[in-house]
């Protein structure tokens, strides 16, 4: 078996070790039997299908850290809870960068599709705008003092 040559099987391989361990490409692509990290890096470009299931492996993976995280915080004692700490630490860390929908802290962006940004433009900007299309101060009044909801009646503005 090649190890530089990817196939399905080899690539499950790869991806199950990932998900019940705590070992990275960097580490799987020094052992025997298994392609390079170069290699694994290379296939995660040149195919989706393992793409996909490097994808769903990591998130396995992210949740042993969890589990790993809570048996040492009940292994720790007194004498050792400082680096019990040390390691929770570098493993949350480490799960927020990874997946950090899940383990990261609660960020969202304008551009997140799953949770899109809405904005209520200031008074000011209302006005700025309003003046900008040539509202005179009794249409801006008016405009202010309306109820929220404004109906636009095409026909009205052809007048």
């Amino acid at each position: 078996m090649s190890a530089e040559l990817y196939t399905v099987e080899l690539g499950k391989a790869v991806c199950r070790r990932i998900a019940t361990s705590l070992d990275s490409l960097k580490t799987i692509g020094k052992s025997e039997g298994m392609p390079s990290e170069f290699t694994l890096r290379g296939w995660l470009i040149d195919y989706p299908e393992f793409r996909e299931s490097y994808d769903a492996a990591k998130a396995a993976q992210q949740d042993l850290i969890a589990d790993e995280n809570r048996e040492i915080a009940y292994a720790a004692d007194a004498g050792d809870w400082q680096v019990a700490k040390l390691k929770i630490e570098n493993n949350r860390w480490l799960a927020s960068k990874l997946a950090p929908k899940r383990y990261g802290d609660k960020v969202t962006h304008a551009s997140d599709p799953d949770a899109p940004l809405v904005t209520n433009p200031s008074a000011d900007a209302l006005i700025a705008f309003l003046l900008a299309k040539g509202a005179t101060e009794h249409e801006i009044r008016a405009f202010i003092a309306a109820p929220n909801v404004i109906e636009h009646n095409p026909t009205k503005d052809k007048v």
